[in-house]
């Protein structure tokens, strides 16, 4: 693999100088690129994706990378970029499969008719994971690339019921980086503050972030604490039955308006529900 990796590296940082763009960042097993336009940008993909498809990586099989493109206005600073593009490109990376390359609107509008013998696919409007407006995604259709993949991986196409938000989640870059360092090691992890200062959100984004590790996933407003302290012992007794089977992350939210409620389910499902992480 290391040798694969390096073959893949260099394949990719001589597209990426071809199309006159600089490699700004190596995630370790990809890169991230900057361009002067969208065409170029286009041009390194395409090339790049062609490179690797009929590149020798026998020792490995074959390296399906994936691969988006993206326009916007990013901060420079200390050889990096910042900024909402940065975590847009993101999302759309995570939605996307090997050997696949994915444009967002604004990317395709910018392309234009230089779109070098290529066509872009529609396909359709996603909610990608970052929980404000969906957007429309497409696909790069190219000669020498393959062109039939599975459904995009988005919130449309996991099982989920995260609400959708009015507004996009600005920074936190460093707080879901430690959060989710957090909840690899607890089962459940509570986040106290003032009220306002976005905690709803910022664990709606983090579960958005991680639905590919649960096979399903569900939120609650203090109704559940609410529901959980009236109901009958039946009810409270099939509802941890339902999630005895389930693997999941909840998210609890407005648990201070119901505090004894809320602990009290969160302690029931703790204790009988071994593959549900309750996040509150």
């Amino acid at each position: 693999m290391c040798a694969g990796m390096t073959r893949h590296d260099v394949i990719l940082r001589h597209a990426v100088a071809e199309a006159g763009g600089q490699v700004f960042e190596n995630l370790g097993d990809g890169l991230c690129a900057v361009f002067v336009d969208v065409p170029a940008a286009l041009r390194a993909a395409q090339a790049g994706q062609a490179a690797l498809q009929t590149g020798d990586f026998v020792a490995i099989g074959q390296m399906r990378v994936r691969m988006a493109v993206h326009v916007g206005a990013a901060e420079a600073r200390d050889h990096d970029y910042f900024g909402p593009p940065l975590s847009r490109i993101a999302r759309l990376l995570a939605a996307d499969h090997g050997g696949q390359i994915l444009f967002s609107a604004a990317a395709g509008e910018q392309a234009g008719l230089n779109l070098l013998k290529s066509t872009l696919r529609d396909l359709g409007l996603h909610r990608l994971k970052i929980l404000a407006a969906p957007a429309w995604v497409f696909q790069l259709l190219a000669p020498g690339l393959s062109a039939e993949f599975p459904a995009v991986r988005t919130l449309d196409s996991l099982p989920n019921n995260p609400p959708q938000q009015p507004t996009s989640l600005i920074g936190r870059i460093e707080e879901l980086g430690a959060l989710g360092q957090v909840i690899a090691q607890n089962r459940l992890v509570t986040l106290m503050g003032s009220g306002g200062l976005g905690k709803t959100q910022l664990f709606l984004q983090l579960g958005a972030d991680r639905l590919g590790q649960f096979a399903h996933a569900s939120g609650a407003n203090r109704r559940c604490g609410r529901a959980w302290a009236h109901k009958p012992r039946h009810d409270q007794c099939l509802i941890l039955t339902y999630l005895q089977y389930q693997r999941l992350m909840l998210i609890l939210g407005n648990c201070e308006h119901l505090i004894e409620g809320a602990a009290a389910l969160a302690d029931a499902i703790l204790t009988t529900c071994p593959h549900v992480m309750i996040v509150a």
